[in-house]
């Protein structure tokens, strides 16, 4: 069973954000392997040439593939400072955050204070660790290859479009096989991929509060969680229908998801503990890094 959630309505704070990071890097790295890399790596530049519909891909997105946690280039100075022995705290926080201010000073020119801004950026570190060890302990799980093809549905289906080719040698009925393409009809729900993105947005909540001291009922981040739902930063993953449905038509209305999550963030609580978000391993691992702090 999970832990009862405490905390929230303070962030930590910087040094407390380092430690977490450590210690979740740390456990992640013994339980399944995992390490910490960038997509300058082969593999990611693989697979942003095949998700044409996610332009950011290679620079917006964090993304796992068992057992490693692959993030854009930019961050890789990040994850140098927050490794450096020779820093202090302090030496690291202004560091990483100096480091953003540079490469977008138009983004963080609000952001006088580089040590907060450093402290704001591990912070989101924490968050994303935990999300993507969820994913990890998903795969671990189901085994990483059925992981992938419930993840990839209906969409990798679409590959076996590719027999098609064999009519050039044999009979023409192999083109039929090009009826496979219709899985990459934009709109089409992915349930296995959003009942897993389900459990790491979930954790992504619920880390808002313990992490950075948002109330639980903070709306921004449910809007921004809908949004990757119903876009192409999952290629529409969630149909409206499956949406409604796993945030709980229990009230009986029948509006639109956003209106819904909005409107009724207990039923989304709810629908958040019936995926095991609430109960999963990687949010009391996320709790046991935060109170190693203290």
């Amino acid at each position: 069973m999970g832990r009862k959630i405490d905390g929230g309505g303070v962030p930590i704070s910087g040094g407390q954000a380092l430690n977490a990071y450590k210690v979740l890097r740390d456990s992640l790295y013994e339980t399944y392997g995992t390490r910490i890399r960038t997509k300058d790596h082969p593999l990611m530049k693989l697979i942003g040439g095949l998700l044409f519909f996610n332009k950011r891909f290679l620079t917006n997105f964090i993304t796992t593939v068992y057992p490693h946690v692959y993030y854009p280039v930019a961050d890789k100075k990040m994850f140098e400072l927050l490794d450096a022995k020779t820093l202090t705290d302090e030496e690291k926080l202004k560091a990483i955050g100096g480091h953003y201010k540079s490469i977008d000073p138009e983004k963080y020119k609000e952001w006088g204070d580089l040590e907060a801004l450093g402290t704001a950026k591990v912070r989101g570190c924490i968050l994303v660790l935990a999300h993507e060890g969820v994913h990890l302990a998903d795969a671990a799980s189901h085994g990483n290859v059925l992981f992938s093809l419930l993840y990839l549905s209906p969409q990798i289906l679409s590959t076996l479009s590719l027999m098609s080719i064999l009519s050039i040698w044999f009979s023409p009925w192999w083109l039929a096989s090009l009826v496979f393409l219709l899985n990459l009809t934009p709109g089409i729900p992915s349930r296995h991929r959003s009942r897993f993105e389900m459990r790491g947005y979930g954790i992504n909540l619920l880390g808002l509060h313990v992490v950075h001291g948002l109330p639980l009922k903070n709306i921004a981040p449910i809007q921004i969680t809908v949004k990757n739902f119903l876009s192409a930063n999952y290629y529409y993953m969630a149909g409206a229908e499956w949406y409604n449905n796993a945030i709980g038509e229990m009230s009986g209305k029948h509006t639109s998801p956003k209106e819904m999550v909005e409107e009724h963030f207990s039923e989304v609580m709810t629908c958040l503990k019936m995926e095991n978000a609430l109960d999963h391993d990687e949010f009391d691992l996320l709790l046991d890094a935060l109170e190693k702090t203290k």
